[in-house]
């Protein structure tokens, strides 16, 4: 029947495992650090060199510390597209011929790529464009799958042609379409190789690893707190029997969120104002600062031109300044690897210190536990909805669970 090769396939980290006579074997797939982790992100340069994992936010980082900051450019491509004119007194105005007009990074920086899964389940996105080469979804996705199949097969030895690939017990997004995120991972399972696919909850998973040698009557709750989202289960066991599954678009990557939005946006305008303070910043411009791939995103000339009109405007135009720098500079994914570092280390230490310089900037900023407990209460709340939830489900209460398993890399 041959092996089956498992993979919790991450919004943030991915990992692998094979099991062979029911053990269970976490395989190494990355050299240093964590050996059984590789990180859901990919760099792609102008020459379209693809690497995955920790070579690729090392790539990333090196082209960030080393390439000059240039902000992009207009250029005609020489083609030319067919439009709608503007309309007249009659109506239509029919057509019109114009050039075709692209948008240029000439920093020589590569792109990178991470949340792939996170839109999975999203109907409209269909791909995007890297220097000026479209890529699908499921172009992006191969790139990763191709990688956890190659690095698994080499420390095992073995060829592993069948697949389970955890899911999310919800997707994230708004109204998240599941048959076409499945139809979707399928699809990427094909391509890159596998000939046969099974889908699991990722909940489900940890718990059947769990209970490979409960004999005696036990319900167990799993707790699977990821990058992007949080999964429960309650199973009962010895029977493997699934009793109540439920999830929420809560993670470890939404926190790192909610820090920058309590510590940081004062840094980048959150409470400047123009006209003699008769106007607030954009709320939009606040709002792409809730990830670091959402700031990478605002580096085009429309955006860093509204902000040179902003900053000439504003009472106060450091901030907006600061926020031109942090965009054009590529720095937000260091911001937030700060920021996901003090939030670790909070585990451990009732403070810590958010620390980041930039060309003309500087942040140093303490956070206490309580502090971050505090700013976290909306989503320890949502937290707790979710387990009552679930065990309401189940038709159970907290006396009727036997063992609570805790997994995730959050």
């Amino acid at each position: 029947m041959g092996k089956y090769l498992g993979i919790d396939f991450g919004t943030t980290n991915s990992s692998c495992a094979v099991s062979e006579n029911s053990q269970v074997t976490v395989l190494k797939i990355e050299d240093g650090g964590l050996k059984n982790v590789l990180r859901s992100v990919i760099y792609a340069n102008p020459k379209h060199e693809m690497v995955v994992s920790k070579e690729a936010i090392e790539r990333y980082l090196w082209d960030v510390e080393n390439l000059p900051a240039t902000p992009p450019i207009r250029v005609a491509t020489g083609r030319q597209l067919k439009v709608i004119a503007d309309s007249t007194s009659g109506g239509f105005g029919g057509m019109k011929i114009i050039p075709e007009i692209v948008e240029v990074d000439t920093s020589g920086r590569g792109r990178l790529l991470q949340s792939l899964k996170s839109v999975l389940a999203n109907t409209y996105f269909k791909g995007t464009e890297i220097f000026n080469k479209k890529y699908t979804l499921e172009d992006l996705l191969i790139i990763l799958l191709k990688e956890l199949k190659t690095r698994s097969e080499k420390e095992t030895r073995t060829s592993l042609n069948q697949v389970v690939i955890g899911r999310p017990v919800k997707y994230v997004g708004d109204h998240p379409n599941k048959k076409l995120a499945i139809e979707r991972m399928k699809e990427v399972a094909k391509r890159a190789g596998f000939k046969k696919m099974k889908v699991e909850y990722e909940p489900v998973g940890a718990a059947l690893n769990f209970g490979l040698d409960i004999k005696q009557d036990s319900n167990v709750l799993i707790f699977d707190f990821g990058g992007g989202t949080l999964d429960i289960c309650i199973m009962k066991f010895p029977e493997k029997k699934i009793l109540a599954v439920s999830g929420r678009p809560i993670g470890g990557d939404l926190l790192n969120t909610v820090i920058f939005k309590n510590k940081l946006l004062h840094y980048f305008g959150a409470n400047v104002t123009f006209g003699g303070g008769k106007m607030e910043i954009p709320r939009h411009l606040m709002m792409s600062l809730e990830n670091w791939y959402a700031i990478a995103q605002m580096k085009n000339k429309q955006n860093l031109d509204s902000l040179e009109s902003l900053i000439n405007n504003a009472d106060d135009p450091k901030p907006i300044e600061n926020l031109r720098e942090l965009i054009l500079s590529d720095t937000g994914f260091k911001i937030y690897q700060e920021i996901d570092r003090v939030k670790v280390e909070l585990s451990d230490k009732n403070k810590s210190r958010i620390e980041f310089t930039g060309l003309n900037f500087e942040i140093n900023e303490t956070i206490t536990r309580d502090e971050f407990e505090k700013i976290i209460q909306p989503q320890l709340k949502q937290t707790k909805e979710l387990l009552d939830e679930v065990l309401s489900l189940a038709k159970m209460t907290k006396r009727d669970i036997s063992s609570v398993i805790t997994t995730g890399g959050s």
